[in-house]
């Protein structure tokens, strides 16, 4: 594990590896997937090309942990923002609904959230550039960062690695006008 100490959802990267070697139920292995990734374990999807493609997003799931929670979030006509409590909840934040400009991917008509109607969200793909802290831009898709601005609302940062030119969006029938 590269981070042992680092704590998600609650427990130490160590004692999740600990607790995933002695997981009986085989419906935890994508849970014991998820924590690998947030632990810094690599992905498998390693981009080699010169540049990245929006459509390298369909259906890839990508996850950010912060305090006790998990934010889960995915593109493409089955898309999700999610946020899953160190206590087990899950709160929807909404279903994919297209982006509103080439990077932003807008996420709609989440679970309710009292006085506030539903939960809603947004996440911006930036591009990773080369920074004198990094050691050089991701080869793969990373949420770097969740905020909730305002109550029930929230937005996430996707960092991708260079973007090719003129790219394509996903799917531009479900842009809201």
């Amino acid at each position: 594990i590269p981070h042992p100490t680092k704590v998600v959802n609650a427990r130490t990267c160590q004692d999740l590896e600990i607790l995933s070697l002695f997981e009986k139920d085989t419906k935890q292995c994508t849970r014991y997937e998820i924590f690998g990734t947030l632990c810094g374990c690599p992905r498998s999807d390693v981009y080699e090309e010169d540049c990245f493609k929006l459509e390298h997003l369909q259906n890839e799931t990508y996850y950010f942990g912060a305090g006790g929670s998990v934010y889960s979030v995915s593109f493409g006509d089955d898309g999700y923002f999610a946020q899953i409590q160190s206590n087990g909840d899950l709160f929807m934040i909404g279903l994919f609904n297209g982006f509103d400009n080439n990077t932003v991917a807008m996420y709609g008509g989440g679970a309710p959230c009292g006085l506030y109607g539903p939960r809603s969200g947004s996440v911006s793909i930036i591009e990773d550039v080369l920074t004198p802290e990094s050691n050089g831009p991701s080869k793969s898709p990373k949420i770097t960062n969740v905020i909730e601005p305002s109550v029930c609302v929230y937005q996430a940062e996707l960092k991708v690695p260079k973007l090719c030119d003129n790219d394509v969006l996903l799917d531009q029938s479900k842009v809201d006008s």
